[in-house]
């Protein structure tokens, strides 16, 4: 039959033509919807999140913090009203993200977590009302964080409050910041500043301990029983580490001192003493267990990783093998973060352990009045044993007393204590 082959080709041809459409339709019938839906650039799911009410953010007097209001053009508008909350509130942008405490709970003040049931499929599918987060009551103190923004001024550092022993986190400062109300204005300006105002000092900055590695020192030296009024010959005797000359910050009476009392002065010779004593392996597997405190603690926060250029370098540069001088000293490898060392203050008016610090103290649901207390899920965090605990309290009561604002005025019966800390850096 004249042309028999073609046409039988032709009829294979659309029946395998015929087949793969079957196939598309197959697919976007079953799959191909959500795969649609789920792409970044889907105008529906761009304008659904234009649209979102994200909770409002209160302080812990319910002082309002942030807001979003709707406006004409559909799009919801975030504001924020506590210019000194900036560097721990983070931002919202549609175009940008997500940032500090508005990324850790972006979850809850989106409305992600609320219930699919049949009232919201009605108000988003069918009515197409913008969905509106939960409201969030941190445990932050406007007050208090006003209070040190103002003390902090135009310096460049960190500062965290936490309630002992609750582990709310009452005040976290990191400067310099930015205004998250300009944000998509400034952006370009922003991410190029020197300053790097988006890191957070207070999570993500990574120090060198300087001197405030003599408190890991002292409580390492009473774990191990060594006898802490035992006087110690040229206590003010000068640490040379390279071309950095380390000394007494507060001039003693005499040369020979207790390991407590050159605490209190903060003379590093003594510590170099019982270092030695102590020996390596003692020291270093102390210090590798506050260490890994300091992970447990980050994981309560939405942080990024530093890079290598976000902190300061230390001033003498270090090998990377560790070095026993250069640790003690706290010039050496190790670092920490300013977090880990208020919550490591925190475990000593504890008995020894710190709960995780946290930041929230209660959520409301959308459309509803009631606040439900927001319950932090953590076991206590080792730092020091009790008896450790109260040797570092007293060690630091007496080191205050010895300081030049021992006489500053404060409340009635409230007790003050602490530790001068320096920490010899290069720029940054």
């Amino acid at each position: 039959m004249p042309f028999a082959k073609e046409i039988q080709t032709t009829v294979i041809g659309l029946l395998a033509a015929f087949f793969l459409v079957a196939l598309a339709a197959g697919y976007w019938a079953a799959t191909g919807p959500d795969t649609i839906l789920s792409r970044e650039d889907n105008p529906r799911l761009v304008e659904a999140e234009s649209s979102i009410l994200r909770g409002r953010l209160y302080d812990r007097d319910m002082g309002l913090l942030a807001r979003s209001l709707a406006t004409e053009s559909g799009i919801a508008e975030r504001t924020y009203t506590a210019p000194a909350m900036n560097s721990v509130l983070g931002y919202y942008s549609l175009r940008y993200g997500v940032g500090g405490l508005e990324a850790t709970y972006d979850a809850l003040l989106s409305g992600t977590t609320l219930p699919d049931n049949w009232n919201s499929f009605v108000r988003e599918s069918l009515l197409h009302e913008a969905r509106i987060g939960y409201d969030v009551q941190l445990t932050l103190d406007l007050n208090i964080q006003q209070d040190i923004v103002a003390a902090m001024s135009d310096h460049t550092g960190a500062a965290v409050v936490i309630s002992v022993p609750s582990g709310e986190v009452l005040s976290l400062v990191s400067l310099p910041t930015y205004d998250p109300n300009m944000l998509d204005t400034d952006w370009e300006t922003l991410v190029e500043a020197e300053d790097n105002p988006f890191f957070n000092r207070v999570l993500q900055g990574q120090y060198q301990p300087g001197s405030t590695m003599q408190t890991l020192l002292l409580a390492a030296a009473s774990l191990a029983n060594v006898n802490l009024e035992r006087q110690i010959s040229d206590a003010t005797q000068i640490i040379t580490i390279d071309d950095l000359e380390l000394s007494c910050l507060f001039t003693p009476p005499r040369d020979t001192l207790s390991l407590s009392e050159s605490y209190g002065y903060v003379c590093p010779a003594p510590f170099v003493s019982v270092a030695e004593q102590l020996g390596e392996d003692t020291v270093y597997g102390y210090l590798d267990r506050i260490s890994d405190r300091q992970t447990t603690l980050l994981q309560a926060f939405a942080t990024t990783t530093p890079t290598e250029g976000s902190t300061p370098t230390a001033t003498p540069e270090t090998s990377e093998e560790p070095n026993l001088l250069e640790e003690v000293m706290g010039q050496g490898n190790r670092t920490v973060s300013p977090l880990t060392l208020s919550s490591m203050v925190a475990a000593l008016l504890s008995n020894g352990s710190t709960r995780q610090p946290h930041t929230v103290l209660a959520t409301r649901a959308p459309q509803t009045e009631d606040w439900q207390a927001y319950v932090v899920q953590s076991n206590p965090i080792p730092f020091f044993t009790e008896d450790t605990a109260i040797v570092l309290y007293n060690a630091m009561r007496t080191a205050f007393s010895r300081s030049p604002i021992a006489d500053m005025e404060r409340p009635e019966g409230v007790e003050i204590g602490g530790h001068y800390a320096i920490s010899h850096t290069g720029d940054g």
